[in-house]
């Protein structure tokens, strides 16, 4: 997956009037171009841990050591993000391909043993979030999402169960307001 066009390598945050699959999500966009667009969500953990399908990796995963849902498409596929220690030059990186300077993709049939010297931090995700050409755009026009840059830590929050509103309430426009929506306003 190439990084490139003007999503790619941001974190889009669904607002409330995403429903069903995507409501309360952060997605990492991998890659966007004039053929679509790919990221992972970033803030569904599964039940299921690394070691169900991919063993050599549980003990290299930050906690929790659980899969990720990445998406609704290629649920049949693993992707391998890692954070990349910060001394070393991406370029140079074996079996990662880097989306930025300390966050990249990792071959998941490399060896551990090659991949784990050059990275800090490690999740896996089964499948992604995809949208054909001009979709995410349409989105983000109907404001169904929310365009934000990435910090450095985004892709591997400790607590996904309030990654969503953190995200929102960081931002330093009327986005942050996202941040105390309720689905329950009779609780304010």
């Amino acid at each position: 997956m190439a990084r490139r066009g003007r999503y790619a390598g941001r974190i889009l945050v669904a607002t409330p009037a995403v429903s069903d699959f995507f409501n309360g999500t952060v997605v990492l966009i991998l890659q966007h171009d004039d053929d679509g667009t790919q990221g992972v969500i970033l803030n569904k953990p599964l039940e299921a841990g690394v070691d169900v399908v991919l063993p050599q990796w549980h003990s290299h995963v930050i906690p929790p050591p659980t899969l990720y849902n990445g998406g609704p498409v290629g649920r049949d596929s693993a992707i391998g993000l890692v954070r990349i220690v910060p001394d070393l030059d991406p370029a140079s990186a074996v079996g990662i391909t880097a989306l930025d300077s300390d966050v990249g993709l990792v071959d998941l049939d490399a060896p551990t043993e090659v991949i784990m010297p050059q990275v800090s931090a490690l999740r896996v995700f089964i499948g992604y979030a995809g949208w054909t050409a001009g979709q995410l755009a349409d989105e983000v026009h109907d404001r169904t999402w929310q365009v934000v840059d990435h910090v450095p830590g985004d892709p591997f929050w400790p607590s996904t169960a309030t990654m969503w509103r953190d995200v929102l309430a960081r931002q330093r426009s009327k986005v942050s307001w996202l941040s105390t929506y309720t689905e329950h306003p009779d609780r304010n």
